[in-house]
């Protein structure tokens, strides 16, 4: 794997982790928002004695819920911009900011209390574990320095240390535990990320080279025989026009043997790049085999082919070929009726031989009166 792509695997994954972590959040934020509203429903019913503040606090929750939960759902909306990803990323860290806030916040208020439980940190740093956006040593550190600053807040504000060491010591076991489950967790999403970008590239590849000529790098034959068959389906339900086009190069064994097949290949590879100039972005343009292409235009009368191709044609002609010079090129076109795939390339080739045959450079094109 080259460092040009493993560059692009990392940042890909890292993107893909921002959304895919983001999206947590929406599912954490469904659950707070049931129990809230759950709580306050008791409350307002009086079936669970509160008070205004508490009631006032639930009211906060569930409407900061929403707004963080809106906003997560509308930058996810719009994948893999590069904006989009910057503000979810800014978002998501906003929200684990918070959420290590009010853990520390309910870890403090229950030090003052006489409870003393460090459950609500453990749980906070669960939970922005489990939605880490960064690099899980930069996460990691970031938060057992969080840990440490709390209890010596806690040692010299609040409580000494002395008191609550083993809760310390528990809860500091926990911290570890999960800060080394986020590295692996980390990196076994990277690894299999990672394995199935690796496949798909290859998929992407092998597929490639399934259905494009080598030389040249347009459509091969079973390629162009499927767009074929495809494109006349197309037409049949539709009523369309649809026209199909048989090139061959003329002379192009003479270019062989006066220069050489590597010429001969460059050739064949200026021959099709120049032509892919100039069709329209619907037609479709292939390697039939050797020095003869086709050309399959959907949407495209007798007529519409014939100016087309009588455009390429006299372009290739002016055209100068590095070393082999002036080429030229017969083609035999025909428009469409009815019949099989291979009905549409015998007319279109049997037009080519007419071309051949009245001297080549040349466009004629397939009249069924003539030939059936």
């Amino acid at each position: 794997m080259t460092s040009k792509f493993k560059l692009k695997i990392e940042s890909s994954f890292q993107t893909h982790l921002i959304f895919e972590n983001s999206r947590r959040f929406l599912i954490l934020f469904g659950l707070v928002l049931l129990s809230q509203i759950v709580f306050l429903l008791l409350e307002l019913l009086k079936i669970i004695k509160t008070s205004d503040n508490i009631i006032l606090s639930r009211v906060i929750v569930i409407g900061v819920c929403i707004i963080f939960s809106g906003l997560i759902y509308i930058l996810n909306t719009k994948k893999y911009k590069y904006k989009q990803v910057r503000l979810l990323a800014i978002l998501t860290s906003t929200i684990q900011l918070i959420t290590l806030f009010f853990g520390c916040y309910f870890v403090i208020f229950m030090f003052q209390t006489g409870i003393f439980s460090f459950s609500a940190f453990l749980l906070t740093i669960f939970v922005v574990s489990l939605t880490c956006i960064r690099s899980p040593y930069f996460s990691g550190i970031f938060l057992l320095l969080i840990f440490l600053g709390l209890a010596l807040f806690i040692s010299k504000m609040i409580e000494p240390i002395g008191d609550w060491l083993g809760e310390f010591l528990i809860a500091m076991v926990f911290v570890v535990l999960i800060l080394i489950g986020n590295v692996l967790n980390y990196f076994r999403h990277y690894t299999l990320y990672k394995q199935e970008r690796e496949i798909t590239e290859m998929n992407n590849q092998l597929k490639t080279l399934a259905e494009t000529d080598e030389l040249t790098g347009i459509y091969n034959r079973r390629k162009s025989l499927e767009f074929i068959e495809s494109s006349i389906a197309y037409s049949r339900r539709y009523q369309n026009e649809l026209s199909f086009a048989m090139l061959d190069i003329d002379h192009f064994k003479s270019i062989n043997d006066r220069f050489g097949h590597d010429v001969g290949d460059a050739v064949l590879k200026q021959f099709t790049t120049e032509i892919s100039k100039m069709l329209r972005n619907t037609d479709v343009f292939g390697r039939w085999g050797g020095d003869e292409f086709i050309i399959i235009t959907p949407n495209c009368d007798a007529e519409c082919v014939f100016t087309l191709i009588e455009r390429i044609r006299k372009n290739i002609e002016s055209f100068h070929f590095d070393t082999a010079g002036h080429v030229t090129f017969s083609v035999g076109v025909y428009t469409y009726k009815d019949g099989t795939a291979f009905d549409s390339v015998r007319k279109a080739d049997d037009a080519l031989y007419q071309s051949k045959q009245n001297g080549r450079n040349q466009t004629n094109k397939f009249i069924e009166q003539e030939n059936e």
